[in-house]
Parts: structure tokens; sequence; C-alpha cells
């Protein structure tokens, strides 16, 4: 059973890592030391994917990955807290400076797997796409050096090895026995963040910070959870019930995987609200409206799909603005006491 549990932790996060990266899959690829703990492994996955979604974010606005994990803590597109999934405290960065002898010589799929060895004096960095900065100037991303995680000495269990080199990101998680999670992407590569947008420039920022947390519970969460139940060797759920469980149980999900949502705009943890209330979800009785919404500023709210689909926006013009004369009709209502 056990030996089952391992492959499937194998299979599973190689092929994603492969998506994750556009790569082909490639033959005779050898494994890297890594955890097959499944728990472990379900879990770190989530978080590492969850941490290079916010940073490609990041770099998609500012044209550059944050220097540390604390500066992408800052920012206001950390829209989901992670903790260590031992002590259930926030996570950290693991102090670590690379020696010259540290640098893996071998390159990496993400997720760890070696796909052959470099030359140790290649005469050009690799480059990849076009990188347009938040002043609008553009630079063509360059790939940097990633870090032998095994060099990392006595790393602490459930904290992140976060090393960022010109355009390379590396974010590694190690167990409690020393073995790792590995996600390398050697040059900038999200779908989800690459292609975040929100239909209309002039709203506030915080419209596209709401769609960046939203796109995350709605289109990364399932997968994440879903593939926690497989390698944990628990049943998986059939898209109806996942899509209930968004809506009404996101924090047990999210708890499952150490990760807790932050309201955007108030920056305090997010939740379901039946009041005005921005940057929360909308499950109140007077908006009388099948869907999941999430409450904006101005007193408006909006689906996903609204926020980010222009096809859709036009779509649903009539029922937006009738929701959101509903919104500004309850935008002052005192918010209903707990027992």
């Amino acid at each position: 059973m056990k030996r089952k549990a391992n492959w499937k932790v194998f299979a599973v996060c190689f092929v994603a890592g492969l998506v994750l990266a556009g790569m082909p899959v490639q033959a005779q690829v050898m494994p890297v030391p890594r955890s097959t703990e499944p728990g472990f492994a379900a879990i770190a996955q989530a978080q590492l994917e969850t941490i290079h979604y916010m940073a490609h974010v990041f770099l998609a606005r500012n044209g550059v990955y944050p220097e540390s994990l604390q500066e992408l803590r800052d920012s206001p597109y950390w829209v989901v807290d992670i903790l260590n999934q031992y002590t259930g405290l926030p996570i950290q960065q693991i102090p670590f400076i690379p020696r010259d002898e540290d640098f893996a010589v071998a390159g990496a799929l993400p997720e760890g797997g070696v796909f052959g060895a470099v030359e140790e004096e290649s005469p050009e960095p690799r480059t990849g796409q076009v990188i347009v900065n938040e002043d609008g100037t553009r630079r063509v991303a360059m790939a940097g050096t990633r870090i032998e995680p095994g060099r990392v000495m006595f790393p602490s269990p459930g904290d992140i090895l976060y090393y960022g080199d010109m355009d390379s990101l590396q974010l590694v998680m190690y167990d409690d026995a020393g073995a790792w999670q590995e996600l390398w992407v050697e040059l900038p590569f999200n779908y989800r963040a690459a292609n975040l947008r929100v239909v209309k420039s002039m709203r506030p920022r915080s419209d596209f910070l709401v769609a960046e947390m939203a796109t995350h519970l709605e289109l990364l969460l399932p997968g994440m959870y879903n593939r926690y139940l497989f390698l944990t060797d628990q049943p998986t759920l059939p898209p109806d019930e996942l899509e209930e469980k968004l809506t009404w149980h996101f924090e047990e999900i999210a708890e499952e995987l150490s990760l807790q949502y932050v309201n955007p705009v108030k920056r305090r943890p997010f939740m379901r609200a039946d009041y005005y209330s921005p940057g929360d979800m909308a499950v109140t009785g007077w908006l009388d409206e099948d869907g999941r919404f999430y409450f904006l500023d101005g007193r408006r709210a909006r689906s996903l799909l609204e926020l980010t689909d222009e096809d859709v926006l036009r779509e649903h013009s009539s029922a937006i603005k009738r929701r959101d004369k509903l919104v500004a009709r309850h935008a002052d209502d005192v918010p209903a006491q707990s027992d």
C-alpha cells in the first residue's frame, strides 16, 4: 500500500510539474531525492504552487520576482496565507547563503526531475519571454542558477527555501526527515497568473486583487484538494460536490492544505458575508441570484468571470445593473450580530 502511494506521489507531481513549466515529457528522467510521504508531498506541492502563483503575479505587475518571501508577503499580491504544516505558524524563509559549491551542476524540471548535466561555464545564459515592467519598459527574461536542495543543512521542516537568480525562481520545502519537495522554474511561466486580467483597467486596483484571490479559490484550489485526497488514498470529490464546498466550506478545504485566504481589500481573513463587505464572498439573501459573487469597492458585486471576461461582463450587463442597485440599497445595513 505504501509503495502504491509513493508511486502516485511521483507520477502526479512529476506530470503536474511538466504541465506547469509548459514542457514536453522527456525520456530518461531521473528523480532527485525528494519526499515521498503522501500527505506532506500533497500539501507541500499545493503551498509551493500557491507561492509561485503569487510571486508570478508580482512579477507580472512589477517586472521582477520578489527578492524574498517577506517582500512577497508584504506586497498586496499576497492573497493566501501559507502556514507551516508542522507548526501551524506562518511559513518562514529558510536562511541560506549559497557558496559556489552549493549550486546544482545539472538542470532540473519543475518539482525536481533532473534532465541532464549542463556545462559549468555556459558562454551565455538562456533567454526567454519578454517581460513588461510596470513602467512600460520591456526586457528579455534570462535564466539563472539553482541551488542543490541537499546542500541545505538542517532545514526547518515545513518552511521554505526561496531563491531567485535573474528570472529563475526556486522553491523548496523540506519534511521532518530532511527530504524535500521542489518547484523550479528556469524562466518565468505560470498560466493562471500570466493570464490574469480585469476587464476594466480604470476600476479600483483592489478589483485585480479580488480577481487574483478568486482565481486561486475557484481555479487552483479544487485541483490541489482533489490531488491531496487522491495521494492520501481518500475518495476524490465530483465536480458538483466540490463546487458547493468552494462556497460553503472553502475554509475547511484550505485548512487541509494549511492555507488561509486573505481579504485583499481589508487585509484580514477572507470570509462569507451576508452584508456589504468589500473583498469578501457575498452570500446574503437579498442578492437573490445564483452564482458565486464577491463584494467590491464602489458598492458592487461581481463573479470571477464578470471581473475577468469581457464577453461575460457584456452578457450579464442587465443582471449586473440590477445587482449593483441592490448592493447600493443595502450597503449601509448593519451586519447581523453573531450569537
